[in-house]
C-alpha cells in the first residue's frame, strides 16, 4: 500500500510541474513575442526538404506587425510597387493568444477579403529577443500548381521577422 502511495505521488509531482512548465513556456512566449517587428523573408518548405525563399524588399522591410502587451496585434504591409505604399487590405487590427508555440489571431472586421477568414492559426517556429519566426503548414495544395522540385507538394511556410523596436 505504501508503494501505491508513493507512486501515486510521484505521478501527482510530474503532472503537475509538466503543466506548469508548459503554462511557463506560453507566458515566456507571450512576454517575448510584445513588440514591433518587421518581415525580413517568406520560406516555402517542400515535402522532400528543399526551400525556395523571397527575401522581402526594401520597401515591403517597412511592413510591420506589433503585438502588445494587452493581447492586441496591428499590422501594417507594403507592396513591392514604384510608390512604396502600404497595402491597405493587407492592414489590421485584431487580438491574439498564445497557448504552448501556438500563436491565434483574430482580426476585427473584413481582414482578408479574398478567403473570407478573420482567424490565423501560427505556430511559433523560432522566437528570441530578436527574430522570430511563424510558420503554417499548407492545409490544401493543388498537386499541378503546388509542384516543388518537381517531386513533392509544398508542405509548409514561415515567415521570418527580425525586431524593428
Amino acid at each position: 500500500m505504501k508503494k501505491v502511495l508513493i507512486f501515486l505521488l510521484a505521478i501527482l509531482i510530474v503532472s503537475c510541474s509538466e503543466s506548469s512548465e508548459s503554462d511557463e513556456n506560453s507566458l515566456n512566449n507571450t512576454t517575448s513575442i510584445i513588440g514591433i517587428w518587421k518581415p525580413i523573408k517568406f520560406i516555402d518548405v517542400c515535402s522532400t526538404g528543399s526551400e525556395e525563399v523571397y527575401v522581402f524588399t526594401i520597401c515591403e522591410q517597412q511592413s510591420r506587425i506589433e503585438f502588445t502587451e494587452y493581447d492586441t496585434v496591428n499590422s501594417t504591409w507594403y507592396g513591392n510597387d514604384s510608390n512604396c505604399e502600404s497595402d491597405g487590405p493587407s492592414n489590421g487590427v485584431g487580438s491574439y493568444t498564445i497557448i504552448g508555440n501556438v500563436l491565434s489571431i483574430t482580426w476585427q472586421g473584413e481582414f482578408d477579403p479574398i478567403e473570407d477568414n478573420n482567424s490565423e492559426i501560427w505556430t511559433i517556429f523560432e522566437l528570441s529577443s530578436n527574430k522570430l519566426k511563424l510558420s503554417q503548414t499548407y492545409s490544401n495544395p493543388d498537386p499541378v500548381y503546388d509542384i516543388c522540385d518537381g517531386t513533392g507538394l509544398w508542405d509548409y511556410f514561415y515567415y521570418e521577422f527580425v525586431r524593428a523596436e
